[in-house]
């Protein structure tokens, strides 16, 4: 599964993470990012139960993995941090998620937007037994995709700058940095509350790894809406056991 607008709205967690390395020393506890920032709409609705159905299937051996599949790089241990806390805020066990392919693993790039490639034979050969759920399709190549529109929930992070565990001195560079962000980056002013685009994935992927389904699509890949699955995933012969993998 892609992180960012996917599974949740994380701008201002991973910076509230750099806050912390750089100016505390430290970062967050797993358990305050969870309680304070992922349960206050930082995670998207539906991301617990999306990880909840993946770990069942892991156990019941309908799939081989769980993975994270992101763009963010993963050189400060952001994306290990996010995927820790994943896990608690899911209730799942720790190293349910077995890996993490991030911005250092991706060698190819638009050239035109400078986003980087997912290509999905990272995960495996076969790219026929590989689902991602991802904000941003086109830039997935080869495997599955099933499409899921941005998650912008704005999590307002003041009050936790606020009692940061450093100087004043540094407590007001950080208000100062999260000042210097929200003029750069306006927060969105929607109430995704009431989204439901992981739980149409999770039906998706159910179907692809649980019911021995094909889903139609490029040669290179399928790319489907969460929206659109009964139209776009249809009724396969069971097949042999296989390698399979949900990102």
């Amino acid at each position: 599964m892609d992180n960012d607008e996917t599974t949740g709205s994380y701008q201002l967690g991973s910076l509230l993470f750099s806050m912390y390395t750089q100016l505390c020393g430290t970062p967050p506890s797993v358990h305050y990012f969870v309680e304070n920032y992922l349960k206050k709409g930082g995670a998207r609705p539906g991301s617990a139960e999306l990880l909840q159905r993946a770990y069942a299937m892991l156990q019941n051996g309908s799939i081989d993995e769980i993975i994270i599949f992101t763009a963010a790089s993963n050189h400060t241990g952001w994306v290990d941090f996010l995927k820790a806390a994943l896990e608690e805020y899911a209730g799942i066990p720790p190293e349910s998620i077995s890996r993490i392919i991030s911005a250092e693993h991706c060698t190819a790039r638009d050239p035109s937007t400078g986003r980087s490639y997912k290509d999905l034979r990272l995960v495996h050969p076969d790219t026929s037994k590989v689902l991602i759920i991802d904000d941003k399709p086109d830039y997935v190549r080869n495997g599955t995709v099933v499409a899921v529109s941005e998650y912008n929930q704005h999590v307002p992070i003041d009050h936790l700058v606020a009692v940061m565990p450093c100087s004043p001195a540094k407590q007001a560079y950080a208000k100062e940095a999260l000042q210097r962000d929200q003029a750069l980056f306006r927060p969105s002013e929607v109430d995704f509350s009431n989204d439901r685009e992981l739980f149409r994935a999770i039906d998706t992927m159910e179907t692809f790894f649980g019911g021995n389904y094909k889903v139609q699509g490029k040669e290179q890949g399928g790319n489907i809406a969460a929206e659109d699955t009964t139209a776009a995933v249809t009724a396969a012969a069971a097949a042999a056991a296989t390698t399979t993998a949900v990102l």
